[in-house]
């Protein structure tokens, strides 16, 4: 069976001023909303902290020693510099290291109701030792005047999911283990169809930054869940992105 290791990237400037924001208990959730959405930033980096906890997850993998690892992350730049970290300490060269564009977290590249333009597969191969699909000319994100619909999310979960298992069962790259570095929410809609949880019932699958969901796949089988949400590899202090909003 193939082992996959679905990954949210490390705190973002965006987590951390959300969680800021959401600490002081606004009562008021439209003026909390509007404070959230005009402090964010369309495609943040990520704090300080969010980098040691990347380097803490990189090495971390590093010494579970992962079967013929193959890595593939979204085209934001929180997730981009999170993979990077564990690219390098699992010494992944680039053929192995891959961005695909459709992984975005649910709505997309916006800030204020505006889309915002986003990078190009030139200007993410130029500073990321990675391969890039499915990212047009004009950057990961377009189509959209603003955020992304929940309609078009839905389906592009749907989309992923049949992508993965298709490169699940007919890859031509030979790998044991997947590393998925993705988003929370696009994470927890993905764990959804996985998991056969109606669109209509309220759960969500949360996920701390750097949360690592173990699950194994087969072809006959499916998914097999195995551990939900790992943080072993951070001291508490250093566990965030379970207070956004849920």
């Amino acid at each position: 069976m193939k082992q996959i290791l679905m990954i949210r990237h490390a705190e973002s400037t965006n987590n951390a001023s959300a969680s800021n924001i959401e600490a002081q208990a606004i009562s008021d959730n439209n003026v909390r909303r509007e404070r959230i959405e005009s402090e964010r930033s369309a495609d943040c980096d990520l704090t300080e902290r969010g980098t040691s906890q990347a380097r803490q997850l990189a090495a971390a993998l590093a010494e579970r020693h992962l079967p013929s690892p193959l890595l593939i992350t979204s085209p934001m730049r929180r997730a981009l510099l999170t993979a990077n970290a564990i690219a390098g300490a699992l010494d992944l060269p680039r053929e192995r290291f891959l961005c695909r564009g459709d992984l975005y977290e649910v709505g997309g590249s916006y800030f204020q109701g505006r889309a915002v333009p986003t990078s190009t597969a030139e200007q993410i191969e130029s500073e990321f030792p990675v391969r890039t699909e499915e990212i047009p000319a004009s950057g990961w994100y377009n189509g959209f005047p603003g955020h992304e619909p929940l309609d078009h999310a839905t389906q592009r979960v749907r989309r992923i999911v049949s992508w993965v298992e298709s490169f699940l069962a007919s890859s031509n790259v030979e790998f044991e283990t997947l590393l998925l570095v993705v988003h929370g929410d696009l994470m927890s809609r993905w764990m959804r169809r996985w998991m056969g949880v109606p669109i209509g019932r309220g759960l969500a699958f949360m996920h701390h930054n750097t949360g690592v969901t173990s699950l194994s796949w087969s072809g006959e089988r499916g998914v097999l869940l195995r551990a939900i949400n790992d943080t072993s590899h951070l001291p508490d202090a250093m566990r965030t992105g379970d207070s956004e909003g849920w």
